[in-house]
């Protein structure tokens, strides 16, 4: 038998030598994946193989001290889209018609959406009521040659109302489109109102579609806590009524005011006016002032006093702007005089006295180089009754 030349065993070798540095290259390669990023990839696959749905906890309910709704959540509807489901263009531009002219979606902003092939889930609109989802149902079915529904998705949703619009509106406050607080009690309340949200979470196929339900694991929503005020809607309603005519009447920019239980200091009822509706709190409610802004022609300037207004309209004046009773506190004077028997009502007096006013100097020099300053106000009351 012929012995292999010594430069075929040098081949052979190499050969050996390489075929273990690839060995131990493919043991190091996958002990990285697996040790170091392990986690990494873990995370990657299961992004791939699994929907991760969030479902909307039911926020809590606000009442008045009666247990009349004042704020409560209902059932909505979630619509989104996974892009990686897209099959052509004309299926596309179906896709985005029926959202754009059913959901009254921004046209620009579902084809950035569905133009993110790479992803499964993209959000298109929430709060989307019942009638406005069985449309979009109707449309879906209506063209099932074009696999609309492989596309479009439909998930459950909670939806704030108000059902009395204005009412106690700058106290209650709004939420945005994500069910959180950003003003009065909904916002100083928000993390007792969230409820926590539940998960559908469901398998995908390579294809990047949902398998059936048997893959599916549901977790269940949990509603948030409610809230009972200590306002009672019927003094709640007498005094907007009465701040509204006095605006009315006295032709002022605003009022407000409180009514308080003076045995427990329980706030009773509390506004101010002008107010706006909280199921449309972004719309500007002062008609007077969307004229103004209508009329002004350069878009920023339009856009800032829009701004402005929605401010001003959510703000709570009553515990927001410094308040100087002044004459008003007479009242309280007269209230305590009469409660302690120190006089009654045909009691009358007389003021001899005198208070200095402006004694705060303005200084300013004269023509003739002296200091002029604000000339002291005196005040004599005479005698009145009570």
């Amino acid at each position: 038998m012929q012995r292999p030349s010594k430069q075929t065993a040098q081949r052979a070798m190499f050969a050996m030598a390489l075929l273990s540095l690839a060995f131990l290259y493919c043991i190091g390669a996958l002990a990285y994946a697996s040790l170091v990023k392990g986690d990494e990839y873990r995370l990657k696959a299961e992004r791939n193989q699994l929907s991760d749905t969030q479902v909307a906890a039911e926020r809590g309910t606000i009442y008045d001290s009666n247990m009349k709704v004042l704020a409560k959540s209902a059932s909505a509807w979630l619509v989104y889209v996974n892009p990686s489901q897209v099959k052509d263009n004309e299926q596309l531009e179906r896709i985005v018609r029926g959202l754009v002219d059913i959901l009254d979606a921004d046209e620009e902003d579902v084809r950035k959406k569905l133009a993110k092939t790479e992803t499964g889930y993209q959000k298109i609109a929430g709060e989307v009521e019942t009638d406005v989802k069985e449309q979009l149902e109707a449309y879906i079915s209506e063209h099932k040659d074009s696999a609309l529904s492989q596309v479009i998705g439909i998930d459950p949703d909670t939806k704030r109302y108000y059902p009395y619009s204005s009412f106690a509106s700058t106290i209650i406050g709004f939420t945005n489109a994500d069910d959180e607080g950003i003003a009065g009690l909904e916002m100083q309340y928000d993390d007792d109102l969230t409820g926590v949200s539940g998960r559908i979470i469901t398998a995908k196929n390579a294809r990047q579609g949902l398998m059936d339900s048997s893959y599916e694991t549901t977790y269940d929503a949990e509603a948030g806590e409610s809230l009972v005020l200590t306002i009672d809607e019927v003094i709640q309603y007498y005094l907007e009524q009465s701040l509204s005519q006095a605006i009315a009447d006295t032709g002022a920019k605003y009022a407000y005011g409180i009514v308080m239980d003076t045995d427990t200091g329980a706030i009773l009822a509390m506004t101010s006016k002008p107010d706006f509706d909280l199921n449309n709190p972004r719309t500007v409610s002062d008609a007077k002032k969307v004229e103004e802004i209508a009329a002004m022609t350069d878009p920023e300037t339009r856009a800032q006093e829009t701004t402005n207004a929605l401010y001003a309209q959510w703000r709570n004046r009553s515990i927001s702007d410094t308040y100087e009773p002044g004459s008003v506190f007479k009242t309280i004077v007269v209230s305590a005089a009469l409660e302690e028997g120190v006089v009654d009502l045909n009691t009358s007096y007389t003021c001899t006295g005198s208070i200095l006013e402006a004694r705060r100097a303005r200084y300013g020099k004269s023509d003739a180089g002296a200091y002029e300053f604000l000339q002291p106000v005196f005040h004599h009351n005479r005698a009145k009754p009570w």
